[in-house]
């Protein structure tokens, strides 16, 4: 009888063990797998170096704008920015900004508009997904350089759709605030310089890149 007993209990930890170790191994596994965003296609070619700027512009939701600060001894000061190139499925490749007037950035602009706008694929799940780090020359990135302005009444509409659209918490904050919208005049010459692949930063004229489409 206690010969049987032991058999019993033995057989149920070497199903239990199995059974949770499965169970262990297939949540490991899930984790280590991205979640693939579906708002972030896979991206172009690596030599498609306009169109792969369309990409990281229209599909990025925040940067780092980075301005010159009169408060701390007028050096480049970097701040994290949503921003929206337009609607989803209305790519304009104009990084538009919704900021208050207490904003640090918005009180850079003051002294000098003259900014960049950084991002990286790194937001995305793709560099995740390929175990890159986002350092490395093939995990995308894209800096925009130009100058900050008010968006004119004629944009507003566009503006708010974009910005509200791909970030709805936008339309809750405080209007105390003093909330405004406001666009990147990207410079037509070297305004934008991509970094996609091995051998150095490529330069893209503002003309090519608003001739590339995202996709």
């Amino acid at each position: 009888m206690m010969s049987s007993y032991l058999y019993l209990m033995f057989a149920c930890c070497c199903l239990y063990g199995i059974d949770g170790g499965l169970t262990i191994n297939m949540d490991q596994q899930a984790r280590r797998q991205p979640q693939l965003n579906p708002t972030w296609p896979p991206p172009p070619k690596w030599n498609e170096k306009a169109k792969m700027a369309r990409y990281l512009a229209h599909y990025s939701d925040w940067g780092v704008v980075s301005s010159i600060s009169p408060d701390f001894n007028y050096v480049p000061f970097g701040t994290l920015q949503s921003f929206a190139d337009g609607p989803m499925n209305n790519s304009s490749g104009t990084p538009y900004f919704y900021m208050a007037d207490i904003s640090d950035t918005r009180h850079n602009i003051e002294y000098n508009n003259t900014v960049s706008l950084f991002m990286s694929e790194a937001e995305s799940p793709w560099c995740n997904k390929y175990e890159q780090d986002p350092e490395e020359p093939t995990c995308a990135r894209l800096t925009l350089i130009g100058q900050v302005v008010a968006v004119t009444p004629q944009e507003q509409g566009f503006a708010k759709e974009a910005l509200f659209t791909r970030h709805p918490a936008m339309q809750n904050w405080p209007t105390h605030h003093h909330w405004r919208f406001y666009k990147l005049n990207i410079f037509p010459i070297d305004g934008i310089c991509l970094l996609d692949f091995y051998g150095g930063a490529t330069h893209i004229t503002l003309d090519e890149y608003l001739k590339a489409k995202p996709l």
